[in-house]
């Protein structure tokens, strides 16, 4: 039995081809986790507290609970941490209990996440250098199945088969077969009266951007509107060559492609061992700017000087956000002043600390934007506190040090940052810290430096907000005490939503490479 043929409306054939796909169903399993592990001590800088680095080799779960829905989670479970694949056993047997039967399944489950996670218990041995034991908490992950469908694909036929019901639209006469009715002779040129209807719409297209190109310089001439001109001199030029020297534009663009192939061979070329840099501001950052304000300080009627920072950036969603903020020289000699005077035998909490207090009333200019913004835009809390922190995250990246850029005099990772980053590093800053208000007057800051200045902006604003940081991953992040999902540090019965800050990382998300929550401590809260 012959196929059946099909017809589009233009009239192509094709027959279909059926075939079978597969379409995922995702079901969301909720399951005990329990497992045995070994871990070994990892040598720090931090001789107060002993690190661990565990490998879990033997796990099973008994799943207590499936759903085609998502699952609700109980809200006195701890919140979600994420284990790195190589810390899990290759093999992990799933099972449901029946009765005093135990029904195991060869499956893997997706996207898992462990809460409740703690360790039963833990033995050490070799002098303390190892342990081993056994893990608990409850495993949440999502199984996908498949349902299968019918679908069919095209397959048009080569030679085209005539649709009956499709009546195909005239061919063009040949010169030879006209009629002297045809065609007609106009100041010794020859017109034909039945052109191809495409070579019409052609010639009308050309005619109409000639015109609507002449209208559009014409005009701009008399009213003097310079884009307008330009705009209309490129149209007319366009215009003219594709309509008329159609080889000159091909001619073009072959010029143009050769140029562009020659750019790129000079970049390569020229910048081949360059690295690429993690931290590229957008085009609409805006650079800072020296404007001299007379403002009458005292009786004596000192002049100080406004940093001014005409701005734009977007949000977590594309939203974009735009303001102008401005720091007084003088506070920002005396937060300078201020941080240099510092005791170098003070701990980190306590420079944060103090940078943070010192500098929330020389923050003012900046404050006055957000509220601007915050007014216009009718923004919640949890949207206030986001257009804040991608503020900051705005920023290029600086690599802030107390000694000079030379990478030799650092750790293995501030050499690696070095690397990332070589036109980014500013020297022979006390603490390796610039301070809110040299943030902000600068532009320049690294981790600590933008986790100090948004402390202390959602400090002023009432937030419940902390500051992390890792000497293992020799880095600092934002907590803020706002119902994000994700990952959340739990501290004294509030949960904290951790947040990146040195790149556009959204909240209770951080790079893959910095999620183990042993390593994080809260420093300032």
């Amino acid at each position: 039995m012959a196929e059946e043929i099909y017809y589009e409306l233009s009239g192509r054939a094709y027959r279909k081809e059926f075939f079978t796909k597969k379409i995922p169903v995702p079901h969301y399993v909720h399951g005990k986790f329990s497992g045995k592990f070994h871990s070994d001590k990892v040598e720090t800088a931090n001789e107060k507290n002993d690190f661990y680095e565990f490998k879990i080799y033997e796990a099973e779960v008994e799943i207590l609970a499936k759903s085609r829905a998502p699952l609700e989670i109980p809200p006195e479970s701890t919140a979600a941490i994420v284990i790195a694949k190589e810390q899990l056993p290759e093999k992990t047997y799933y099972f449901e209990k029946t009765g005093n039967e135990k029904i195991y399944y060869d499956i893997s489950l997706q996207q898992q996440e462990f809460r409740n996670f703690h360790f039963v218990r833990m033995l050490q041995q070799n002098e303390d250098t190892e342990a081993f034991g056994t893990v608990e908490g409850d495993v949440y992950g999502i199984l996908y199945t498949f349902r299968e469908e019918i679908d069919f694909r095209k397959n048009y036929l080569n030679k085209q088969t005539e649709n009956p019901d499709i009546v195909p639209p005239p061919k063009p006469k040949k010169e030879a077969e006209k009629t002297a009715d045809e065609r007609k002779k106009v100041g010794g040129k020859v017109e034909f009266d039945n052109v191809h209807p495409t070579e019409k719409n052609a010639l009308s297209a050309c005619q109409k951007n000639l015109l609507y190109s002449l209208a559009l310089l014409s005009l701009s001439l008399i009213f003097g509107f310079v884009p307008g001109v330009f705009a209309g001199f490129l149209w007319l030029v366009y215009t003219v060559f594709k309509c008329y020297f159609r080889w000159v534009l091909y001619l073009f663009y072959a010029f143009l492609l050769l140029f562009f192939a020659g750019l790129l061979f000079a970049l390569f070329t020229i910048d081949f061992n360059r690295r690429a840099k993690t931290y590229v501001p957008p085009k609409e950052q805006g650079k800072p700017r020296l404007v001299k304000v007379i403002t009458y300080i005292d009786k004596n009627q000192n002049e100080d000087l406004l940093i001014s920072h005409n701005i734009r950036w977007k949000g977590y969603h594309g939203e974009e956000y735009a303001g102008e903020y401005s720091i007084k020289k003088s506070d920002l000699d005396a937060s300078r002043n201020f941080k240099n005077n510092l005791s170098s035998e003070l701990s980190f909490p306590n420079i944060y600390y103090n940078l943070s207090r010192n500098d929330d009333e020389k923050l003012e200019g900046v404050y006055r934007m957000f509220d601007e913004i915050r007014a216009g835009r009718k923004l919640s809390d949890r949207k206030f506190a986001e257009m804040i922190v991608s503020f900051a995250q705005h920023f290029p990246y600086h690599l802030i040090v107390n000694q000079s850029c030379n990478p030799q005099l650092y750790s293995p990772q501030i050499q690696e940052v070095m690397r990332e980053h070589p036109q980014n590093c500013v020297p022979y800053q006390k603490f390796g810290i610039t301070s809110p208000a040299e943030f902000m007057a600068t532009g320049q800051g690294d981790c600590d430096s933008r986790t100090v200045l948004l402390y202390t902006i959602l400090k002023h604003y009432g937030y419940d907000v902390a500051i992390f940081t890792s000497e293992y991953y020799a880095h600092s992040i934002l907590g803020v005490a706002l119902p994000y999902q994700g990952i959340n540090y739990s501290s004294g019965g509030r949960h904290y939503a951790l947040w990146e800050t040195t790149s556009k990382w959204p909240p209770g998300v951080l790079p893959p490479e910095i999620t183990n929550l042993n390593y994080w401590t809260l420093t300032l809260k």
